[in-house]
């Protein structure tokens, strides 16, 4: 099954690369549970001479990501060493961006993470003192501009655990200091499994959940729907936003933003509001949710 998925950075893909799925239809593959993953202090040491990539948004500000080819081929090698290879790195050798269950594509810089970073820097939005979750986070862009604009906590989440230690934290710390690193949580896994892990810690504490979340590039499955819109409902505040950016149709894969807003209008628990479309190349939008007064 073939789509296209455009990852944004050249150096690793073209801009007209043909993403592949391979479905894993000979059996029911589980779904990876969550868990907390923590920043060590050796991965300042294994940032030096990693080649990285600038992204400079609307209001100015540069954030740079690790080449996504450097941790793939680091992936690869690991995985040699060792003489087993990981999830990712079977992903990898199979020449696929997303292997269902298995790998969900969070090595690539993907163009609606670039857009959603753009967007928010555009925005205004003072994220000083707000608490902000990041889902399918990959290299953690938005979440990245986010921290640098001194929000309280930002939280990262991504499906694969290699990609949160390779990509995501050592992204945080070449964007940030010490102390903010210590206001981010890294998690991996399912966002079913993630909703369970985190919802006793929200139950009757508003103040717990998060002002704004952000995601990018994950309705591309409608099979997902389901996990994404609850755990936004469970840990989002009364009041708080999200910001989801995506492609307007995944062609061979069935999801997209209108088939999201369809099912958002389903289970009537959001407003949804397209605030910003793109019309260059494959068409893209950013979604606006915010949870209707009657189930907050």
């Amino acid at each position: 099954m073939s789509f296209k998925f455009e990852p944004s950075d050249s150096s690793d893909a073209s801009d007209q690369f043909a993403g592949t799925v391979k479905e894993n239809c000979c059996k029911e593959i589980a779904a990876i549970p969550a868990k907390e993953i923590y920043a060590v202090r050796e991965l300042y040491e294994s940032l030096i001479g990693k080649k990285t990539k600038q992204y400079t948004v609307g209001n100015g500000k540069v954030l740079l990501s690790i080449s996504s080819a450097d941790v793939e081929l680091e992936i690869r090698h690991a995985a040699t060493a060792a003489g087993k290879a990981t999830a990712v790195a079977e992903a990898l050798s199979a020449e696929t961006d997303l292997l269902p269950h298995v790998y969900e594509g969070g090595l690539k810089v993907w163009e609606c993470s670039v857009d959603l970073t753009e967007y928010i820097s555009t925005l205004g939005t003072k994220f000083e003192g707000q608490r902000v979750l990041e889902l399918g986070c990959g290299s953690g862009l938005p979440g990245l501009y986010a921290l640098t604009e001194d929000a309280q906590t930002v939280h990262f989440q991504d499906y694969n655990e290699e990609v949160i230690q390779r990509l995501t934290i050592p992204n945080v710390l070449l964007n940030a200091d010490e102390r903010k690193l210590g206001s981010c949580r890294f998690f991996s896994g399912d966002w079913e499994s993630l909703r369970n892990l985190l919802l006793p810690s929200v139950v009757g504490a508003s103040d717990a959940r998060y002002d704004v979340i952000l995601t990018s590039e994950t309705i591309y499955s409608p099979s997902s729907y389901k996990k994404l819109h609850d755990i936004m409902a469970s840990l989002l505040k009364p009041d708080g936003v999200v910001y989801l950016a995506a492609k307007t149709c995944y062609f061979g894969v069935g999801g997209g933003t209108r088939e999201f807003e369809d099912y958002v209008c389903m289970e009537g628990v959001f407003d949804l509001h397209v605030v910003k479309e793109f019309s260059d190349g494959v068409l893209r939008e950013i979604l606006r949710l915010s949870l209707k007064s009657s189930a907050s």
